[in-house]
């Protein structure tokens, strides 16, 4: 039988329920099943399962599992264009380690500090922390955001400039959920809609339109929201 795989930013609070659940256990005994359930919930949110990656030329992969909340155009700072964004929140029972969308390589990581609005408020969530990703996918720009929220309070990236990622590779996560965003360049097109739900590395989100039958590669201008985010 094989072992279910957690991330590693589990074991700290882990190894304090922990601590707590043996103390209860020596002085009262009943007390020991409230650490012990949390113990049993912070697990939960932690897993990390492996999952086999499928991505076809000029395809790109779901940043993280949860819900579509955005399909829309936006300006990307730092690579000066407008782009097509895909907006995931993650709730508390999605996964919550973010992947590489695309093989490519790391260009810059950006941390922007701010508040921590419930991500459920949608836009009221645009100025809250965040992390930036920004990637050169042979080419091809590429952005991905780690967005924290009320209960999701910390942003965990794993990797730095001058990484090469693989299409799906583990980038980092966000502790309890909140919102992940993916922006590609205007040639893409989103194969996904406003309330379906994505699974990371799994999920083939977008598609650059010239690497599809019959398109023209023109830019797909987009802008729809759903309620969740």
């Amino acid at each position: 039988m094989r072992l279910p795989r957690f991330a590693p930013e589990l074991w700290r609070p882990l190894a304090v329920l922990g601590s707590i659940t043996a103390l209860a256990l020596a002085t009262r005994p009943r007390l020991a099943l409230v650490p012990l359930a949390l113990a049993g919930a912070t697990a939960f949110f932690f897993r990390d399962p492996d999952r086999v990656v499928d991505a076809p030329t000029g395809v790109a992969l779901a940043p993280a599992d949860g819900w579509v909340t955005h399909v829309r155009q936006v300006r990307d700072e730092y690579f000066e264009q407008s782009m097509l964004e895909i907006v995931v929140f993650l709730s508390m029972l999605d996964v919550h380690v973010q992947r590489s969308p695309l093989a490519a390589t790391v260009l810059e990581v950006r941390h922007t500090p701010g508040p921590k609005r419930n991500a459920l408020f949608g836009s009221s969530t645009d100025d809250n922390e965040r992390t930036a990703l920004y990637l050169d996918a042979d080419g091809t720009p590429c952005t991905v955001v780690q967005i924290a929220g009320m209960i999701a309070r910390a942003i965990v990236t794993r990797v730095g400039p001058g990484d090469r990622l693989a299409a799906g590779e583990r980038i980092g996560m966000i502790k309890f959920g909140s919102r992940t965003s993916l922006r590609l360049p205007l040639g893409w097109e989103p194969l996904v809609d406003v309330g379906d739900h994505v699974t990371g590395g799994r999920t083939r989100i977008a598609a650059r339109r010239d690497d599809r039958p019959g398109e023209s590669g023109e830019p797909l201008v987009v802008d729809k929201a759903g309620s969740r985010g």
